[in-house]
Order: structure tokens, then sequence, then C-alpha cells
């Protein structure tokens, strides 16, 4: 909209309104600066929060390998790490699409009989990313897979494998991402456990309290079924430092996984074989709750008991779907090379159940430039596999790297099921396995297999809540029973709401902020308006009316009024200034 005006004088004043008008520019400058200080404050209070830990290795070669996590993101994520037990604090970007690897010295693991550390690596993000860890030596390694710690982290059972050695290899440990937090260790009658010099068991409870990223660690021969309380979420990992699979085998490797809550456990899990292995897998079904009813392949298994376990081997080559009545945990094992002469060695994963299928996965290991020698020596000569499971429908959709994955690959479909799984070989590469269809969801299981070494782990895991269907977990006790007199209280922190609300604060402020702002500029318009209309008498001349012009009549004497005036007598009319609104074009 053009405003023009016919006297110079309010020409010049509509320039000193103008002029003090201009503080829109800076008010909005201002504004911006505030959403973007806001988007920091909550960047920097971190939306996803992951704790890893890098478990007991072979004594025998403890200070050779690597540690490795390996961090990739769909979007342009900063992450902010931080390793106490090694004094490092530090911020980076991670790209869509190009993962990267961060090495960590061998002394970062824990060692058997370390009973308290401060060895967790604390990893905090403002989206979403896919973590992945290995601890590998030249003939030993396994992975696994990073969780989201959310406010379902505080109720766990953990599954493992049982080892044959006379000293306990088997460890559970647990590390807090809050401070001041108290944790209970559960034995149960199949299930024990020695934390320093003493020995848990039969429901014998320990209890400890934890500061933020300590780790505490229990050792056993088994830790399958060992019942795990917190008072605020805590990060807990199991595995064993070296396990035979099966037992009494002359192969043994390091296994380790990180556990998902109780809440996200499920009913219904489907697997492939481990190509190209020829001797079957070994699957560990674990329960949450009592009377729990077992399926494997159409056939029934019996019931167990909450905290109880079923062990079964499947046939070489064979696929599998495990039903559960009740909500459980299932961890596979691939077994050792001496049982069928193939590459390979134990190695373990949660697989995970059809409710935690993802639609969107990326698998590599990449290479990191400074460790690039060592960790190639062990990765290059590993042969890397993926299997995928998904609805028979839905396989021709399953794309990687942008191309269809079904043309031309082999699928086995499970019997009596509408389930399909692949395996196929993947390179060192960085590759995106994707469903044509955001909304379609698969399965997908990572591992590779060496001389002597081999490692597994799930792509990606869902872990949206799962409650319990008809079944009531029992022995978990609440925020009540954790506290004590000798513990002082906590307030339960939900750090994972704290980024939401911190949006909204910065939302009300930017709100009054306008309404404010808006109230200001009507108020002064308001009184410049006024201010102009008294002092210059101005007459708004719509559109409508843009050929209406003053009349003037020039019959009229301009003599002075001397105070008497007949009746046809007029006073002069004097043009006065007008203002003629012009609407843009």
């Amino acid at each position: 909209m053009a405003l023009w005006m016919s006297t110079d004088h309010v020409e010049q004043r509509r320039h000193t309104v103008l002029s003090r008008s201009e503080f829109p520019d800076k008010f909005w400058n201002l504004l911006l600066i505030l959403i973007f200080s806001c988007q920091v404050v909550v960047e920097s209070k971190g939306e996803f929060d992951y704790l890893a830990v890098f478990l007991p290795q072979d004594e025998s070669a403890r200070f050779g390998g690597f540690n490795l996590l390996e961090i990739s993101a769909k979007q342009d994520t900063v992450v902010f790490i931080e390793v106490p037990y090694l004094n490092l604090r530090d911020t980076y970007t991670i790209y869509a699409g190009k993962p990267k690897t961060f090495s960590y010295p061998n002394r970062l693991r824990t060692a058997l009989q370390e009973f308290h550390s401060k060895k967790a690596v604390h990893i905090r993000s403002s989206r979403r990313v896919t973590i992945k860890g290995m601890n590998a030596l030249a003939t030993s390694a396994d992975s696994f897979l990073a969780l989201p710690i959310t406010q379902d982290f505080t109720h766990f059972r953990t599954i493992s494998y049982t080892q044959s050695n006379v000293i306990p290899r088997c460890v559970l440990t647990i590390t807090s991402l809050l401070g001041k937090n108290s944790v209970n260790i559960a034995s149960t009658r199949q299930a024990f456990f020695r934390y320093r010099e003493r020995y848990y068991r039969n429901g014998e409870t320990l209890r400890i309290k934890l500061d933020g990223l300590e780790v505490v660690q229990v050792e056993s021969y088994d830790v399958t079924g060992l019942l795990v309380t917190s008072y605020t979420p805590v990060a807990v990992y199991s595995g064993c430092n070296c396990v035979s699979v099966p037992r009494f085998s002359r192969d043994c490797d390091h296994i380790v996984e990180q556990m998902p809550p109780l809440t996200t456990w499920g009913t219904e899990f489907v697997s492939g074989a481990i190509t190209p292995r020829q001797s079957g897998e070994i699957f560990r079904v674990l329960s949450s709750c009592n009377a729990t009813q077992l399926r494997v392949n159409g056939h029934g298994y019996g019931a167990v008991n909450e905290g109880e376990f079923l062990e079964f081997k499947s046939k070489a080559l064979d696929v599998t779907r495990i039903e559960c009545s009740n909500p459980c945990l299932v961890a596979l094992f691939i077994q050792g090379n001496s049982v069928d002469n193939r590459a390979g060695d134990p190695a373990m994963t949660v697989l995970p159940h059809t409710g935690q299928w993802v639609s969107s996965v990326s698998v590599s290991w990449s290479i990191h430039e400074e460790r690039q020698t060592e960790v190639s020596r062990i990765l290059s000569p590993m042969t890397h596999y993926v299997m995928v499971i998904t609805k028979s429908a839905h396989k021709a959709g399953i794309l990687m790297d942008g191309k269809v994955l079904g043309t031309g690959r082999r699928w086995t479909g499970i019997p009596n099921t509408n389930y399909s799984v692949s395996v196929f070989l993947q390179d060192l590469g960085k590759h995106q396995i994707q469903h044509i269809n955001p909304r379609i969801k698969f399965g997908l299981i990572s591992y590779g297999l060496g001389a002597g070494v081999s490692y597994a782990h799930p792509g990606d895991l869902d872990l949206e809540p799962n409650p319990a269907r008809g079944c009531k977990i029992t022995n978990i006790p609440g925020p009540a029973d954790l506290r004590s007199e000798t513990l002082p209280d906590v307030e339960v922190q939900r750090y994972d709401n704290l980024p939401v609300v911190i949006s909204l604060a910065c939302l009300c402020v930017v709100l009054v902020a306008i309404m404010i702002f808006s109230v200001k500029i009507i108020l002064r318009l308001r009184r410049s308006v006024l201010q102009l209309q008294r002092q210059e008498k101005i007459i708004i001349v719509p559109r409508s009316n843009r050929a209406f012009q003053p009349t003037i009549d020039r019959n009229v004497s301009t003599a002075p009024y001397n105070g008497s005036r007949g009746v046809n007598d007029r006073l002069p009319v004097t043009p006065p200034p007008y203002i003629e609104i012009l609407d843009d074009p």
C-alpha cells in the first residue's frame, strides 16, 4: 500500500512516523535470537541419552584390540559424548547417511572382579540415532546395539549363556545416568551371583547406590533370569568374558548385549538361519510371568514361570518362529566353529519381536581414520551378513541403498505363517535398508563370521512399551520400596520430557512477546493518526472516491473579515491537505 500526502510538512512527518516504526525489524531479529537460543537449550538438554559399557573380554589378551562405537543418523545431528574414565568431553556432528566411528583404548573395558568403575560412555543427542558397539581382539569379538534410555528403563530381567569354566566369567553390568540412584539386583532359584566376596542365592537381593555414570558389575556362571530394578533409569548389559556355545565345546568367545526393559518385551519372534553355518542355532526364551505357554514352529514346549527360560536348538538352515502367551525375551546364540568346522565362534544377539521391527536401518562398519589399520585387520577378514525378516507380502518392497532387494534374492518362507526371511552378504561400506512404504516394518540382524571370531546384534529396535496382556509382573518394587532411611530421598526426574517442557516454555515466551509487540504497535499507530488529524486536519480519501477534489468558490471576496457579514457572504475556502490511499497493484 502506497501512502502520499499533499503537503511537504506532512510528508516529513510521515517519514518521522515510519522511522519510529522501524523497530519491528529489530524486534524480529531479537525474536529469532530468542527462538534460536531456546533451540540450543533444548539440544543441550538432549532428547535421547545412551549409555555404553565395554565388558570384560579374554583376560589373556585384555590389553589388545579396540573398543569401537559407531553412530549413524537419519538427519544431521549434534551429539555430546563424555567418557569420565578417560576425561573426555566433546561435541560432534553426525551427518545424515555418514556414520562416524569412535575408537577407545582397551583399558576402557571393565575387568573381572572390578565391581565398581567409571568406565561408562555417555552419548546425548537431540535426535534419535543408531549406536553400535564392538570390543574386538584378533580372535575374540562381539557387538551390541546401544538403546536410548527412557523412563521405562527401571525393570529388567537379564539373559546370557551358561559357562563351563571353574571361575565365573559371566557378568551383569549396570550404569546410571542420574546420580543418587538406588539399584536392586535379585537372585533366583536358578541364577545366583557374586558381588565382592559374597554370593547371593535363592531370592537374596543386593542393594547398592549409584552415582551418575558409575558402573557396578556382578559375576556369575550364568546371569540369565536375574531381576534388576532401579529408582531412576539405568542401562543394563549382560554377557560373558569367554563362553562356549554349546557348553563343554572347545570354542570359547566373548558375548554381550544391552538388555531391553521388561515393558518392551513381546510375544512373537521370527528368525532365519545363520548362513552359511550348518549346525543350527541355539535359542533361549526368558519368561516375564508365571505359566507362560511357549510354541516353536507350531509345536508346544510347555510352560515356564517368571524368571525361567527355555533353551532349544534349531535344525540346520531352518527358520524359527517363537510364540509366547506372555511377554518374553529371546536371545539367539551362534555356535562355535568346532560344531561344523566352519567360520565363526560364539556370539549373542537379542532377537527383536515383531512389535520391535522398524522401517529403516543403517548397516555398516565404517573404518575410523585414526585406527584404520587395527580395525581393518580384525574386521576385513570377516564375512559380514544381514538377515532381514518381514511379511511375505512386503518382501518385494525392501530397498538397499535405493535399489530393490527382493529382485533375484532368495527368500525363505516360514511354514504356516505369512513371514519370509532373506540373508545376504554385506561389505564394510555404508548401507541403508528400508521399505519403499515407510509404514511397512521389518526385523534385521547384522552378524559377521571369521576364523575363530564372530559378532551379532539387532539392526535397531522400536522400544515402544508393550504392556503385559493379562499378566501381572511380580517382584518388581516401586519407587517407594526402593527408599530407606540410609539413602536420601531422590525426586524422580523425567529427564526425557525436559526438552518438551523447555520447548513449551520458549513457545509461551515467544507468544507473549508477539502479543506485547502487537499491542504496542496498535497503540503507537493510533496515537500517531490522532496526532496528525488534530494538527493537519487530514482528510482520508478512499480509493473509490479518488476523483474527489475540494471545491473552491473563486467569486468570494478575499478581503479580511471585519466582523460584519451578509447572509450570502461565504468564507474563502482553502484547499485542505489530503491523503490519498493507493492500493498496490
